[in-house]
Protein backbone atom coordinates (compact mmCIF):
# COMPACT_ATOMS: atom_id res chain seq x y z
CA UNK A 1 0.00 0.00 0.00
CA UNK A 2 0.90 3.42 -0.50
CA UNK A 3 3.31 5.34 2.12
CA UNK A 4 0.31 8.07 2.71
CA UNK A 5 0.00 8.76 6.17
CA UNK A 6 -2.87 7.29 8.12
CA UNK A 7 -4.39 10.54 8.96
CA UNK A 8 -6.89 9.73 6.42
CA UNK A 9 -8.20 6.92 8.92
CA UNK A 10 -9.04 9.28 11.44
CA UNK A 11 -11.79 10.97 9.74
CA UNK A 12 -14.57 11.19 11.53
CA UNK A 13 -17.40 9.83 8.51
CA UNK A 14 -19.43 12.76 8.93
CA UNK A 15 -21.19 14.67 5.48
CA UNK A 16 -18.70 17.99 5.05
CA UNK A 17 -20.73 20.85 4.64
CA UNK A 18 -18.21 21.01 1.25
CA UNK A 19 -20.45 17.77 0.20
CA UNK A 20 -22.83 20.48 -1.78
CA UNK A 21 -22.42 23.71 -2.97
CA UNK A 22 -24.48 26.74 -0.96
CA UNK A 23 -26.84 29.07 -3.58
CA UNK A 24 -28.79 31.88 -3.11
CA UNK A 25 -31.22 30.90 -6.04
CA UNK A 26 -34.45 29.98 -5.28
CA UNK A 27 -35.72 26.55 -6.49
CA UNK A 28 -38.58 26.30 -8.91
CA UNK A 29 -41.65 24.58 -7.94
CA UNK A 30 -41.02 21.14 -6.51
CA UNK A 31 -41.63 18.27 -9.22
CA UNK A 32 -41.38 21.05 -12.10
CA UNK A 33 -37.95 19.74 -13.08
CA UNK A 34 -38.83 18.49 -16.39
CA UNK A 35 -37.21 21.67 -17.89
CA UNK A 36 -34.11 23.18 -17.76
CA UNK A 37 -32.86 26.60 -17.30
CA UNK A 38 -30.03 25.87 -19.32
CA UNK A 39 -28.50 29.36 -18.63
CA UNK A 40 -28.35 29.03 -14.90
CA UNK A 41 -27.46 25.35 -15.20
CA UNK A 42 -24.89 26.09 -17.62
CA UNK A 43 -23.29 29.01 -15.32
CA UNK A 44 -23.74 26.26 -12.45
CA UNK A 45 -21.60 23.61 -14.46
CA UNK A 46 -19.05 26.45 -15.43
CA UNK A 47 -18.48 26.61 -11.41
CA UNK A 48 -17.52 23.08 -11.05
CA UNK A 49 -13.86 21.73 -11.62
CA UNK A 50 -12.98 22.90 -15.19
CA UNK A 51 -10.15 19.96 -15.39
CA UNK A 52 -12.93 17.21 -15.40
CA UNK A 53 -14.37 19.01 -18.54
CA UNK A 54 -18.05 18.22 -17.57
CA UNK A 55 -20.41 19.86 -20.39
CA UNK A 56 -23.80 20.64 -21.02
CA UNK A 57 -24.42 18.91 -24.13
CA UNK A 58 -28.19 17.14 -24.76
CA UNK A 59 -26.61 13.82 -23.46
CA UNK A 60 -25.78 15.15 -20.46
CA UNK A 61 -28.99 17.65 -19.69
CA UNK A 62 -31.33 14.62 -20.10
CA UNK A 63 -29.33 12.56 -18.04
CA UNK A 64 -29.92 15.64 -15.55
CA UNK A 65 -33.63 15.64 -16.46
CA UNK A 66 -34.17 11.91 -15.03
CA UNK A 67 -32.18 12.38 -12.00
CA UNK A 68 -33.95 15.37 -10.58
CA UNK A 69 -37.62 14.29 -11.99
CA UNK A 70 -37.92 10.72 -12.30
CA UNK A 71 -35.11 9.46 -10.25
CA UNK A 72 -35.33 12.27 -7.45
CA UNK A 73 -36.06 8.98 -4.50
CA UNK A 74 -32.80 7.39 -5.81
CA UNK A 75 -30.67 10.63 -5.45
CA UNK A 76 -31.88 11.79 -2.00
CA UNK A 77 -30.78 7.96 -1.40
CA UNK A 78 -27.73 8.49 -2.34
CA UNK A 79 -27.47 12.48 -0.75
CA UNK A 80 -28.22 10.50 2.46
CA UNK A 81 -25.63 7.45 2.28
CA UNK A 82 -23.10 9.86 1.15
CA UNK A 83 -22.84 11.19 4.93
CA UNK A 84 -20.27 8.22 5.40
CA UNK A 85 -18.60 7.61 2.68
CA UNK A 86 -18.12 11.33 0.85
CA UNK A 87 -15.47 12.33 3.89
CA UNK A 88 -12.97 9.62 3.67
CA UNK A 89 -13.06 9.69 -0.64
CA UNK A 90 -12.83 13.30 -0.07
CA UNK A 91 -9.08 12.38 2.02
CA UNK A 92 -7.81 10.24 -0.21
CA UNK A 93 -8.43 12.08 -3.30
CA UNK A 94 -6.86 14.93 -1.62
CA UNK A 95 -3.74 12.84 -0.10
CA UNK A 96 -3.33 11.99 -4.30
CA UNK A 97 -4.01 15.84 -5.55
CA UNK A 98 -7.00 14.64 -7.63
CA UNK A 99 -10.70 16.44 -8.57
CA UNK A 100 -12.82 16.43 -5.22
CA UNK A 101 -15.79 15.25 -7.62
CA UNK A 102 -14.43 12.21 -8.27
CA UNK A 103 -15.87 11.16 -5.23
CA UNK A 104 -19.22 10.84 -7.78
CA UNK A 105 -17.41 8.04 -9.02
CA UNK A 106 -18.67 5.22 -6.95
CA UNK A 107 -22.24 6.85 -7.11
CA UNK A 108 -22.87 5.45 -10.04
CA UNK A 109 -20.41 2.62 -9.60
CA UNK A 110 -21.77 1.02 -6.63
CA UNK A 111 -24.90 3.05 -5.50
CA UNK A 112 -22.52 4.03 -2.67
CA UNK A 113 -23.67 0.44 -0.94
CA UNK A 114 -20.38 -0.90 0.64
CA UNK A 115 -21.16 -4.95 -0.46
CA UNK A 116 -21.83 -4.52 -4.11
CA UNK A 117 -21.35 -6.63 -6.23
CA UNK A 118 -21.85 -6.96 -10.33
CA UNK A 119 -22.67 -10.28 -12.54
CA UNK A 120 -19.16 -9.73 -14.08
CA UNK A 121 -17.62 -10.45 -10.91
CA UNK A 122 -16.58 -6.67 -9.61
CA UNK A 123 -16.85 -5.18 -5.92
CA UNK A 124 -17.19 -2.80 -3.26
CA UNK A 125 -17.55 0.64 -3.31
CA UNK A 126 -15.14 1.02 -6.61
CA UNK A 127 -16.47 -1.52 -8.25
CA UNK A 128 -12.88 -3.49 -8.41
CA UNK A 129 -12.64 -6.76 -10.41
CA UNK A 130 -10.18 -9.06 -8.94
CA UNK A 131 -7.05 -8.78 -10.72
CA UNK A 132 -7.16 -4.85 -10.74
CA UNK A 133 -7.85 -5.09 -6.63
CA UNK A 134 -4.53 -7.22 -6.11
CA UNK A 135 -2.96 -5.26 -8.58
CA UNK A 136 -3.07 -2.79 -7.03
CA UNK A 137 -2.64 -3.91 -3.39
CA UNK A 138 -5.82 -5.64 -2.16
CA UNK A 139 -6.29 -8.52 -0.58
CA UNK A 140 -8.60 -10.92 -1.82
CA UNK A 141 -9.10 -14.30 -0.81
CA UNK A 142 -11.61 -16.95 1.28
CA UNK A 143 -10.97 -14.40 4.66
CA UNK A 144 -10.64 -11.06 3.40
CA UNK A 145 -12.15 -9.07 0.38
CA UNK A 146 -10.71 -5.44 0.78
CA UNK A 147 -12.31 -4.50 -2.45
CA UNK A 148 -15.45 -4.14 0.36
CA UNK A 149 -12.61 -2.24 2.88
CA UNK A 150 -13.96 1.32 2.35
CA UNK A 151 -10.20 2.91 3.49
CA UNK A 152 -8.32 0.27 1.56
CA UNK A 153 -10.10 0.38 -1.81
CA UNK A 154 -10.66 4.12 -1.90
CA UNK A 155 -6.95 4.57 -1.66
CA UNK A 156 -6.58 1.30 -4.48
CA UNK A 157 -9.39 3.77 -6.71
CA UNK A 158 -7.05 7.11 -6.20
CA UNK A 159 -3.83 5.40 -7.34
CA UNK A 160 -6.02 3.64 -10.34
CA UNK A 161 -6.92 7.04 -11.00
CA UNK A 162 -3.94 8.61 -10.84
CA UNK A 163 -2.34 6.10 -13.26
CA UNK A 164 -4.98 6.29 -15.49
CA UNK A 165 -5.19 10.39 -15.93
CA UNK A 166 -1.27 9.88 -16.41
CA UNK A 167 -1.66 7.22 -19.35
CA UNK A 168 -4.35 9.56 -21.36
CA UNK A 169 -3.89 13.06 -19.40
CA UNK A 170 -8.02 13.75 -20.09
CA UNK A 171 -10.33 12.96 -17.43
CA UNK A 172 -12.92 11.87 -19.27
CA UNK A 173 -10.98 9.41 -21.23
CA UNK A 174 -9.83 8.32 -17.84
CA UNK A 175 -13.33 7.47 -17.07
CA UNK A 176 -14.24 5.92 -19.43
CA UNK A 177 -10.83 3.55 -18.99
CA UNK A 178 -11.99 3.45 -15.36
CA UNK A 179 -15.07 1.72 -17.31
CA UNK A 180 -14.03 -0.35 -20.01
CA UNK A 181 -10.23 -0.50 -19.43
CA UNK A 182 -7.58 0.99 -20.86
CA UNK A 183 -7.41 -1.14 -23.79
CA UNK A 184 -10.19 -0.16 -25.15
CA UNK A 185 -10.02 3.12 -25.15
CA UNK A 186 -6.41 3.76 -26.45
CA UNK A 187 -7.91 1.11 -29.60
CA UNK A 188 -10.73 3.83 -30.38
CA UNK A 189 -8.24 6.53 -29.73
CA UNK A 190 -5.80 5.07 -32.81
CA UNK A 191 -9.18 4.70 -34.54
CA UNK A 192 -10.36 7.89 -34.70
CA UNK A 193 -6.35 9.84 -34.03
CA UNK A 194 -7.93 11.77 -31.79
CA UNK A 195 -8.10 12.02 -27.89
CA UNK A 196 -11.28 14.33 -27.82
CA UNK A 197 -13.89 11.55 -25.80
CA UNK A 198 -17.23 13.19 -27.31
CA UNK A 199 -15.16 12.14 -31.15
CA UNK A 200 -14.83 8.60 -30.01
CA UNK A 201 -17.56 7.86 -27.81
CA UNK A 202 -18.90 5.73 -30.42
CA UNK A 203 -16.41 2.89 -30.84
CA UNK A 204 -16.94 2.19 -26.64
CA UNK A 205 -18.87 0.31 -25.37
CA UNK A 206 -22.17 1.29 -25.07
CA UNK A 207 -22.20 1.12 -21.08
CA UNK A 208 -18.99 3.03 -21.05
CA UNK A 209 -20.68 5.47 -24.12
CA UNK A 210 -23.06 6.39 -21.15
CA UNK A 211 -20.43 6.27 -18.21
CA UNK A 212 -18.93 9.60 -18.79
CA UNK A 213 -22.24 11.04 -19.47
CA UNK A 214 -24.12 9.92 -16.25
CA UNK A 215 -20.77 10.94 -13.90
CA UNK A 216 -21.13 14.74 -15.58
CA UNK A 217 -25.13 14.81 -14.70
CA UNK A 218 -24.60 12.94 -11.59
CA UNK A 219 -21.60 15.13 -10.22
CA UNK A 220 -23.68 17.97 -11.18
CA UNK A 221 -26.97 17.10 -9.04
CA UNK A 222 -25.40 16.09 -6.47
CA UNK A 223 -23.39 19.20 -6.00
CA UNK A 224 -26.40 21.45 -6.75
CA UNK A 225 -28.95 19.49 -5.30
CA UNK A 226 -30.75 22.04 -2.73
CA UNK A 227 -31.75 24.02 -6.13
CA UNK A 228 -33.79 21.19 -7.09
CA UNK A 229 -35.68 20.64 -3.71
CA UNK A 230 -33.58 17.20 -3.57
CA UNK A 231 -33.26 16.14 0.32
CA UNK A 232 -30.97 13.63 1.78
CA UNK A 233 -32.54 10.39 3.28
CA UNK A 234 -29.97 9.54 5.57
CA UNK A 235 -29.34 6.40 7.01
CA UNK A 236 -29.62 5.08 10.82
CA UNK A 237 -27.49 6.71 12.99
CA UNK A 238 -25.27 3.60 13.51
CA UNK A 239 -24.39 3.55 9.61
CA UNK A 240 -23.97 7.30 9.39
CA UNK A 241 -21.96 8.54 12.63
CA UNK A 242 -19.03 6.47 12.19
CA UNK A 243 -15.06 6.02 13.56
CA UNK A 244 -12.71 3.82 11.93
CA UNK A 245 -9.87 2.26 14.69
CA UNK A 246 -6.55 0.41 13.13
CA UNK A 247 -5.79 -3.36 14.39
CA UNK A 248 -2.32 -4.98 14.04
CA UNK A 249 -3.14 -8.96 15.87
CA UNK A 250 -5.74 -11.29 14.93
CA UNK A 251 -9.06 -11.23 16.17
CA UNK A 252 -12.57 -11.01 15.70
CA UNK A 253 -15.57 -9.15 15.34
CA UNK A 254 -17.29 -10.96 17.74
CA UNK A 255 -14.69 -10.53 20.66
CA UNK A 256 -14.82 -6.61 19.27
CA UNK A 257 -18.69 -6.51 19.64
CA UNK A 258 -18.48 -7.55 23.54
CA UNK A 259 -15.96 -5.04 24.46
CA UNK A 260 -17.32 -2.41 22.25
CA UNK A 261 -20.91 -2.79 23.06
CA UNK A 262 -21.75 -2.93 19.67
CA UNK A 263 -23.99 -5.79 17.99
CA UNK A 264 -22.21 -8.06 15.62
CA UNK A 265 -24.76 -7.74 13.38
CA UNK A 266 -24.03 -4.17 12.89
CA UNK A 267 -20.11 -4.52 12.64
CA UNK A 268 -20.84 -7.19 9.97
CA UNK A 269 -22.87 -5.00 8.11
CA UNK A 270 -20.14 -1.73 8.36
CA UNK A 271 -17.24 -4.45 7.92
CA UNK A 272 -18.33 -6.99 5.21
CA UNK A 273 -14.72 -7.13 4.04
CA UNK A 274 -13.58 -9.84 6.50
CA UNK A 275 -15.53 -12.82 5.38
CA UNK A 276 -15.67 -14.99 7.64
CA UNK A 277 -15.68 -12.50 11.07
CA UNK A 278 -12.21 -13.20 11.55
CA UNK A 279 -9.85 -10.13 11.41
CA UNK A 280 -6.26 -11.70 10.76
CA UNK A 281 -2.91 -10.22 11.95
CA UNK A 282 -1.11 -7.16 9.68
CA UNK A 283 1.91 -5.78 10.17
CA UNK A 284 0.16 -2.76 8.39
CA UNK A 285 -2.60 -3.09 10.18
CA UNK A 286 -6.50 -3.59 9.35
CA UNK A 287 -8.99 -1.32 9.60
CA UNK A 288 -12.50 -1.71 11.73
CA UNK A 289 -15.61 0.46 11.61
CA UNK A 290 -17.63 1.47 14.60
CA UNK A 291 -20.66 3.19 14.83
CA UNK A 292 -20.26 5.93 17.55
CA UNK A 293 -23.31 5.98 18.96
CA UNK A 294 -23.48 3.21 21.57
CA UNK A 295 -19.64 3.15 21.31
CA UNK A 296 -18.61 2.05 25.14
CA UNK A 297 -16.47 5.17 26.25
CA UNK A 298 -13.73 2.67 27.98
CA UNK A 299 -13.31 0.77 24.84
CA UNK A 300 -9.36 0.28 24.47
CA UNK A 301 -7.39 -2.52 23.37
CA UNK A 302 -3.40 -2.97 23.21
CA UNK A 303 -3.94 -3.69 19.34
CA UNK A 304 -4.91 -0.20 18.56
CA UNK A 305 -3.37 1.92 16.48
CA UNK A 306 -4.37 4.99 19.20
CA UNK A 307 -2.70 7.67 17.23
CA UNK A 308 -5.45 7.15 14.26
CA UNK A 309 -8.11 6.76 16.82
CA UNK A 310 -10.91 9.27 16.27
CA UNK A 311 -11.50 12.06 19.13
Amino acid sequence: MSTVKTFCVAVSLLLASSTSKAHAIKPPAKNNFSKLNKHLVLKQVNEMNADLEIKLNSLVEKKIISLTARRRTEIEQLLGRAATYFPVFETYLKAYNLPEELKYLPVIESSLILNANSKAGAAGLWQFMKSTGKAYGLRIDDQVDERLDILKSSEAAARLLVDLHKMFGDWPLALAAYNCGPTRVRKAINQRRTKNFWKIRSLLPKETQDYVVKFMATSYVMSYYHFYDLRPNYPDYDLQFVKTLKFYGENSLTALSEESGISVKVLKKLNPSYKTGVIPSNPYGNYVVFPRLGLNTSFRSSEIDESISSN
